[in-house]
C-alpha cells in the first residue's frame, strides 16, 4: 500500500491537494483498510544502564512504514506515562531526567507507529529501576 501510493504521488499534479481510497471500511467486501494494514513489524526493548535501547525488524526490510516510535513507562501495569515520540532511525532514549521515582521498579515499552492505515506495534516490557 505505501508503495502504491508513492506511484500515485509521482503523477498526481503539483495542484492537487488530496486522495481519497475507494473504500474504507468494507468489512463484508474483504476492502477494509480502517483497521490498517498489517506491517509484520517487531519491536524489542531493552535496557542498558540508564536508557531504553530497541531492535526494529520488518516484513518490508526497512521502516517506510513506521511514522516515528513512542516510549512508555509504567510501574503499576495499568497506567503508563508516555516518555515523547522518536523519529525512525533512532534505536534510544535515555531514561534520566524523566520524573522517575527513585526505588521503583517500571516496565518500558516502545511503540512504532504506523504510518496512515499502518497498523502499530508494541514491544515487550523490559524491567528498569530507577
Amino acid at each position: 500500500m505505501m508503495q502504491r501510493a508513492a506511484a500515485y504521488n509521482t503523477n498526481i499534479p503539483s495542484n492537487v491537494t488530496r486522495m481519497q481510497w475507494v473504500t474504507w471500511d468494507d468489512y463484508m467486501e474483504g476492502s477494509e483498510i480502517e483497521t490498517g494494514a498489517e506491517n509484520n513489524v517487531t519491536v524489542t526493548a531493552s535496557i542498558s544502564g540508564t536508557s531504553v535501547n530497541w531492535t526494529f525488524t520488518s516484513g518490508t526490510g526497512d521502516e517506510t512504514v513506521i511514522d516515528h516510535y513512542e516510549v512508555y513507562a509504567s510501574h503499576d501495569g495499568v497506567n503508563a506515562a508516555d516518555f515523547g515520540s522518536v523519529a525512525t532511525g533512532t534505536y534510544t532514549m535515555s531514561l534520566t531526567g524523566k520524573g522517575l521515582t527513585p526505588g521503583l521498579t517500571y516496565s518500558i515499552m516502545v511503540v512504532a507507529v504506523g504510518k496512515p492505515c499502518i497498523r502499530d506495534h508494541i514491544s515487550n516490557t523490559a524491567s528498569y529501576t530507577a
